[in-house]
């Protein structure tokens, strides 16, 4: 539910005190199965460029775009020189 626009089965109410652990699980969960899109386009016979498009939209559809967010975020603090400002810099919700 956090980390993903997958719908949780009836019923379920998570403990979002105790869904850090599940992180790894679900991510591994989401990298299997992106992986498994990438192999069987390319045994299709799909050009790498399309199928890579694909993969990294289904991607960010399942997530959200939540970790592009984070890479953002970490791209624009790289950028900033005075360790003072970094964080301020990565807390800003606008890039660049």
């Amino acid at each position: 539910m956090f980390y993903t626009h997958l719908p949780l089965p009836p019923g379920w109410q998570p403990r979002f005190e105790g869904i850090a652990p599940l992180a790894p699980v679900v991510g591994l969960g989401l990298g299997l199965g992106l992986a498994t899109v990438d192999f069987a386009l390319g045994h299709l016979g799909m050009p790498p460029l399309i199928r890579s498009a694909l993969v990294i939209g289904l991607g960010v559809w399942l997530t959200g775009g939540l970790h592009l967010d984070g890479a953002m975020d970490t791209a624009d603090g790289l950028a900033v020189m005075e360790p003072e400002r970094r964080l301020a810099v990565m807390a800003d919700s606008r890039a660049g």
